[in-house]
């Protein structure tokens, strides 16, 4: 059997534990997770163009919050922190310290 023989349901199910995986334990691109959802969205409109509103609200709505979660917490982490202006700082240091 193979991939294509399977059912709409758990080829879109297979394909999201894999986006799900290179957003939670890889280096992968927000670009090359966004073709991936794109070749998901072309799997769903030509198989069942009627759930095409679904898939969007589960699985880009998911994939776009792990990746907000998982991601952007590093990407900011390695940005240098807000303190370092020392405009900011001395705001802060009036308002809180």
């Amino acid at each position: 059997m193979t991939s294509s023989d399977l059912p709409l349901a758990e080829r879109l199910k297979r394909q999201s534990h894999r986006i799900c995986t290179e957003i939670l334990q890889s280096d992968v691109e927000w670009v090359d997770i966004a073709i991936q959802i794109e070749r998901m969205r072309a799997m769903c409109e030509a198989e069942a163009p009627d759930k095409l509103e679904l898939f969007e609200a589960l699985y880009v709505a998911r994939f776009t919050r792990l990746w907000q979660q998982w991601r952007e917490p590093e990407e900011r982490a390695a940005r240098p922190p807000i303190a370092a202006n020392p405009i900011i700082e001395g705001e802060w240091r009036e308002t809180w310290g």
